[in-house]
């Protein structure tokens, strides 16, 4: 083989392993277990029969199970001093595909929560209401709880 083709050869396979190098991503590591991380409460103050409140939050989950059959969204009114016990509102969660090979998955969920009764009796002008949210994946693992910052509804 000729020299100058032996450099082209190495030149080759030199730069075709830095772009392989380059080009493949180390899998994101998270645990089994999902993770929630709070994002925002939109809008606020919430204007009863005229507003939806809309929670956002991330989530990580390390087996990827998280949006399969089974898996679900809980959210609890926590507003203190009420005279009702806390309430829970349950939503099943959409499928939510890996990317590539890889099983672990991360986004952002956002919830619809309608206003129209948000405001306990009594409450003439504005009310505040917190949320704890959680998620539980198909293998039943229970994801950390995070609480929404106080929102307020304005009541009529």
């Amino acid at each position: 083989m000729k020299p100058r083709l032996r450099q082209y050869i190495a030149l080759f396979v030199l730069l075709g392993g830095m772009s392989a190098l380059y080009c493949c991503k180390k899998a994101p590591s998270y645990p089994a277990t999902p993770a929630l991380t709070w994002l925002n409460a939109t809008p606020n103050p919430v204007k009863i029969g005229t507003d939806s409140l809309v929670l956002k939050f991330a989530f990580t989950d390390g087996d990827g199970d998280l949006g399969e059959a089974d898996t679900s969204i809980y959210v609890t009114d926590i507003r203190p001093n009420s005279i009702n016990k806390p309430f829970t509102y349950t939503f099943n969660l959409p499928n939510i595909p890996s990317k590539g090979s890889y099983k672990q998955i991360t986004g952002n969920i956002s919830i619809n929560m309608y206003s129209n009764n948000s405001c306990r009796p009594g409450r003439d002008t504005r009310d505040t209401v917190s949320y704890s949210i959680y998620v539980k994946d198909k293998a039943g693992n229970k994801s950390n709880i995070i609480t929404t910052p106080p929102i307020i509804f304005l009541c009529n």
